[in-house]
């Protein structure tokens, strides 16, 4: 996320590029070679996370976003996170 409103308040970068407090969008099967807090997700909030990597289980666990957040991002309100 740039901070900018718009369209355009998302731009791609290089993973290695990633700072702490970036919010990051991701779209359906890409993979996450970070520690990623999840804010926002459709349908719902929840999203499916394949962990193989990490603990060796094939199956996908379920996690789902903050509710607060949830709602901020759907209402457009990313720009007045804090904390």
């Amino acid at each position: 996320f740039t901070g900018a409103e718009g369209p355009n308040a998302f731009r791609s970068i290089k993973w290695s590029e990633v700072q702490v407090g970036n919010f990051v969008k991701l779209t359906r099967d890409q993979p996450v070679p970070a520690d990623l807090l999840l804010v926002f997700s459709t349908p719902g909030g929840a999203a499916f996370v394949d962990t193989a990597q990490l603990d060796g289980e094939s199956s996908l666990k379920p996690k789902q976003a903050v509710d607060e957040t949830q709602h901020m991002i759907r209402n457009s309100s990313v720009h007045s996170v804090e904390g």
